[in-house]
């Protein structure tokens, strides 16, 4: 008797490898829905790439928001979630931009501010 069934195996870059050695390319943008859909493939995502001194507050919202620490790999926790809504309470969150432009363009900043403004805690 001869087995016909094909078994397959997934490898990293998105290729469908057959038991003959035959590769198919899967569509890319299928394979990014189905990882960004799919909460068990949630490890396969790629972070957004942060570059030094280019960062926008939008990039850092963007990764904040979402699901997966892009420095460790796991899920967020929701104690992690709480504390971001506190911090995005403080009065000197507003100016965020501001902060990252002043931080990409300056060797040293002197910051001031009222007590419990957010100084520590978001910029340092």
């Amino acid at each position: 008797m001869i087995d016909n069934t094909k078994k397959r195996k997934w490898d990293d870059t998105g290729y469908v490898q057959n038991s003959d050695d035959k590769q198919q390319k899967i569509s890319n943008i299928s394979l990014e829905k189905a990882i960004e859909s799919n909460p068990y493939l949630a490890h396969l995502r790629k972070p957004e790439k942060l570059i030094a001194g280019q960062t926008t507050a939008a990039q850092a919202e963007k990764i904040e928001d979402g699901d997966i620490n892009p420095f460790t790999g796991k899920r967020f926790t929701q104690k992690y979630k709480d504390i971001l809504q506190k911090r995005r309470s403080l009065p000197v969150h507003a100016h965020r931009d501001e902060f990252l432009n002043l931080i990409h363009n300056n060797q040293m900043i002197l910051l001031v501010g009222e007590t419990g403004s957010g100084k520590t805690t978001q910029l340092v």
